[in-house]
């Protein structure tokens, strides 16, 4: 439909759209063949709606994969977004963590770098708290809980040895109380010089308090 070729051999192949059965070569729809494509199938521009609602209005907040060509309002994801991703957005399906392979952006985290990282991966080079860059001889610390990294004066923390004596471990929750407990009570965090490579045992106060 976009060139009028039939081309010969591989170039030949060409994308069906699953709403008006228009063909395309992939090349000439800017798409590549994935499983998630043969699987879910794929539709062309003049067919596309979210495929939450099944609307194709309020175009200023439908995203579409940069991978599959699928679409989704911001506020028809699970979970919603706020605002309209920066850059690139990945469907669930395509979106996958270039460094580590993972497919969830991690506990509390968002996907990060054009939906190419995953929260704690980012979090390797950059403070997820100040998003300034790490530089050598800081003190960094990494949250048990959402396994992210930050500085530590970011957490409270300006020199080693107030790491040094950690506190002791806070009581469990009792029963029933699991919610009411602060966040922070159930993270814990490695504290460690980036050259050194000293670390200690300490708990989070503000990483992962909501």
């Amino acid at each position: 439909m976009s060139c009028g070729s039939f081309g010969l051999g591989p170039e030949g192949r060409l994308l069906t759209c699953s709403q008006c059965g228009q063909c395309y070569h992939p090349y000439c729809v800017n798409i590549k063949i994935t499983k998630v494509v043969l699987s879910k199938g794929w539709r062309c521009l003049d067919c596309t709606v979210c495929e939450g609602c099944g609307k194709a209005s309020d175009e200023a907040r439908l995203l579409l994969c940069d991978d599959c060509d699928i679409s989704y309002h911001t506020y028809c994801l699970e979970p919603p977004l706020l605002t309209v991703p920066k850059g690139g957005w990945k469907c669930k399906w395509c979106v996958c963590c270039l460094h580590c392979g993972a497919t969830t952006p991690g506990t509390q985290c968002e996907w990060m770098n054009n939906y190419t990282q995953c929260g704690p991966c980012a979090s390797l080079v950059q403070c997820h708290v100040c998003l300034l860059m790490y530089t050598d001889m800081e003190l960094i610390c990494r949250c048990s809980h959402c396994e992210r990294w930050l500085h530590a004066a970011c957490d409270g923390m300006e020199i080693e040895g107030e790491a040094s004596s950690p506190p002791s471990p806070p009581p469990p929750p009792r029963k029933g109380e699991e919610e009411k407990a602060p966040r922070c009570l159930q993270a814990w965090c490695w504290w460690f010089h980036s050259s050194a490579g000293q670390a200690w045992l300490r708990s989070s106060e503000s990483c992962c308090i909501q």
